[in-house]
């Protein structure tokens, strides 16, 4: 990985060969999550574990079943889309239960004026 990532965190490729970092709505050449790390990493270059699609287990708290998650501004999990023009709003996935959520990223748009 290309930077520190925390359990949760919504993934996408980096510019460096092989290596992953947090997706951000805020930044247009951040924003194709393609995943949720399932492991924490904070020595970069180090791997971390990801699940693509389907059910990534212990990676939330305290939810409800059927709570829908979103790509935050600033990377991580947000409970609403990210509000602010120019914020892209990405879908990550959804409850199952207290602590596993499905993995199903969606690229929604871009908000405008």
């Amino acid at each position: 990985m290309a930077e520190a990532i925390s359990v949760g965190d919504p993934v996408e490729w980096s510019t460096v060969a092989d290596q992953i970092r947090q997706a951000r709505a805020n930044a247009a050449s951040r924003v194709d999550a393609f995943g949720v790390a399932t492991t924490a990493q904070a020595v970069v270059g180090q791997p971390a574990t990801i699940v693509r699609l389907g059910i990534a287990e212990g990676v939330i708290a305290g939810a409800t079943a059927g709570d829908r998650y979103w790509l935050g501004a600033t990377g991580g999990l947000a409970t609403s889309p990210p509000a602010g023009v120019g914020n892209h709003v990405v879908f990550i996935g959804t409850a199952k239960n207290a602590t596993d959520r499905e993995v199903k990223p969606q690229y929604i748009g871009r908000r405008g004026a």
